[in-house]
């Protein structure tokens, strides 16, 4: 004796269970066609903790006044890495603030970035922000990181 065939599924219960495994057409909709997906999270990728900390420092700033200037670092450890051969790229300069900590300051995009991730940021904009949000972004005012 053959064992007994399960009949068909439903077709509604067929097409839910298509639709959940594919995604969204609206979803894909939403990337400019000369974006990639992987183009997208590379950029974000690139500079997605710095900025993190640089709104968290704001916060912590917004929550006490008297931690802006810890969170700023102090002139003397401008100092310490000053006497040294300076390049940009030493870990002291990509250790600092991306801009100037304040309570509640938004991210300028384009000016008194810190040098040593100029690029990226700059870079970040241009090849994610704009081709998303439009040209008119040159500030971010708040920035929600979401585990990967």
């Amino acid at each position: 004796m053959h064992p007994p065939v399960a009949p068909p599924a439903k077709p509604e219960l067929a097409e839910k269970s298509e639709k959940s495994e594919k995604p969204e057409p609206a979803a894909a909709a939403e990337v400019p066609e000369t974006l990639s997906r992987a183009m997208i999270h590379r950029g974000f990728a690139a500079v997605k903790g710095k900025i993190n900390d640089y709104f968290s420092r704001c916060r912590l700033a917004a929550y006490d006044a008297r931690a802006a200037n810890a969170l700023n670092r102090a002139e003397k450890d401008y100092l310490d890495f000053a006497a040294k051969d300076l390049s940009i790229h030493t870990d002291e300069v990509v250790g600092l603030p991306l801009q100037r900590i304040e309570p509640r300051k938004p991210l300028n995009l384009d000016e008194a970035l810190n040098p040593a991730w100029h690029d990226r940021i700059v870079a970040f904009r241009q090849h994610v922000l704009v081709p998303l949000l439009g040209a008119a972004h040159q500030s971010l005012h708040h920035f929600v990181a979401k585990a990967d």
